[in-house]
């Protein structure tokens, strides 16, 4: 171990890694593979559970915050009275980032 310098935990990880063909740029690539598949995401609707998941907001914040503004009800289906809610994703997921982005206060903004 020492013959190659590899006396620093994280240099014998990194050097067991690379001998193993797992670089910084593999793990990068696979990375962005799994965010770009997970980013198109081929869902038609959401369910609760995936505006939770979205927003990070869990129910009454959620029902208050977005749920509620007529914006976001226009997306809103349920294929029977009291029966599921759900969202068309696409045009609910636009919706919630322009509230986000334009109504709600920027706190690190520079005066």
């Amino acid at each position: 171990m020492n013959a190659l310098n590899l006396t620093e935990p994280q240099q014998f990880a990194k050097a067991l890694l690379e001998t193993s063909g797992i670089t910084r740029e593999v793990l990068l690539e696979a990375f962005f593979e799994k965010m770009k598949n997970d980013i198109s995401d081929e869902k038609l609707v959401w369910e609760v559970k995936d505006l939770e998941k979205a927003t990070t907001f869990k129910g009454k914040a959620l029902e208050e915050k977005f749920l509620e503004d007529p914006r976001i009800l226009q997306y809103q289906r349920q294929d029977v009275p009291r029966g599921k809610r759900v969202w068309l994703r696409e045009p609910t997921a636009k919706m919630i980032k322009e509230i986000i982005e334009n109504e709600w206060l920027c706190i690190g903004a520079v005066k």
